[in-house]
């Protein structure tokens, strides 16, 4: 999907990258049954690749892409400077394989090392529940 890129370079506007980290605490997926969602035609009705195994509020053990009520787990946002798509040329650019890829290179480089940053920082999924049982 590189959509974004020549877009941004047609119009000659900066792209802000964001990356989120923390949410994924909120379920614990046993298995993700991607085979159970190609055979039973999931992916076709519902618009899923998995129909997943998993523990979560209210249904306890559940299967299927069902809605489930997170835990209050601590979720982290960062937006990243932006990158100039002027760097990567003019608006002829979108046109051009190679300067879109570059671009998406670089957004994606610069989400890869922020995630990499965000996940470091974070707390281990232990001190998460503690935090849940009111302890410290």
């Amino acid at each position: 999907h590189r959509g974004y890129a020549r877009l941004a370079l047609r119009h000659q506007v900066p792209i802000v990258p964001q990356v989120n980290h923390g949410g994924h605490r909120g379920l614990l997926v046993l298995r993700d049954n991607q085979d159970l969602a190609r055979w039973s035609g999931a992916k076709r009705l519902l618009r899923t690749d998995t129909f997943p195994l998993f523990v979560g509020l209210p249904w306890g053990l559940a299967l299927g892409p069902w809605f489930h009520l997170p835990p209050p787990v601590p979720c982290h946002t960062r937006f990243l400077a932006p990158i100039d798509t002027t760097a990567f040329g003019d608006a002829a650019a979108a046109h051009d394989p190679e300067a879109v890829e570059a671009l998406h290179t670089a957004v994606i480089t610069a989400m890869q090392g922020a995630m990499d940053r965000l996940v470091a920082e974070a707390r281990p999924v232990t001190s998460v529940v503690r935090g849940w049982l009111g302890r410290r």
